[in-house]
C-alpha cells in the first residue's frame, strides 16, 4: 500500500467535511491538522502520524507509520474506531448512544428515526466506532474481531 502525504487543500476538505457532518469545531480540527502529517492510501484510508516520520513513509506499511482515523466514502467520511475516539468527544451531530449489548450482539439494529449516513456510536462515555444507516436500519461498522465479547 503506497501512502501519499495529503496536500493542505486535501486536508482542508477533509476537515470541512468532518466539521459539517459531525459538528466538530473547525478550530479544534485545525489544531490537530497542524500537529500531524496527514496521509492517504489508494483505498481512501486516512492516517495521521508525527511530522518527523514523513521522510520514512515509503519504507513502512501504513499501520506501522500512523494511526488510521477515517476513510473517504462517496459522500461521507467514515471514522475508524480510533478516529471516533479521537474526534467523537468534540462531535455534536450524528452521534448515537447505544446500549453496549446491542453493539456486542448484532450487526443490524432497527431504528425508525435515522437519516441515511454514518453515525458515531457511543455507549456511555466510550466511543466505539461508526455505524451506517440506510432504510431506517443501522449497520454497525465495527468488525467482529475488534468487538469485545462478554
Amino acid at each position: 500500500m503506497n501512502l501519499k502525504e495529503l496536500s493542505k487543500k486535501e486536508v482542508k476538505e477533509i476537515l470541512e467535511k468532518l466539521s459539517d457532518y459531525y459538528g466538530i469545531d473547525i478550530s479544534f480540527l485545525r489544531e490537530i491538522s497542524k500537529k500531524f502529517c496527514w496521509l492517504s492510501n489508494k483505498e481512501g484510508k486516512i492516517y495521521i502520524t508525527n511530522k518527523s516520520v514523513k521522510k520514512y513513509i515509503k519504507n513502512f506499511l501504513p499501520h506501522r507509520v500512523g494511526l488510521y482515523i477515517a476513510k473517504k466514502e462517496k459522500n461521507y467520511i467514515r471514522l475508524s474506531i480510533e478516529g471516533s475516539q479521537l474526534l467523537g468527544v468534540k462531535a455534536t451531530k450524528n452521534i448515537l448512544n447505544l446500549n453496549s449489548d446491542i453493539v456486542l450482539s448484532t450487526e443490524i439494529v432497527d431504528n425508525q428515526e435515522l437519516d441515511r449516513g454514518y453515525y458515531i456510536l457511543r455507549s456511555q462515555n466510550d466511543y466505539l466506532g461508526c455505524g451506517f444507516s440506510k432504510n431506517n436500519k443501522l449497520k454497525i461498522m465495527i468488525s467482529k474481531n475488534r468487538r469485545i465479547s462478554k
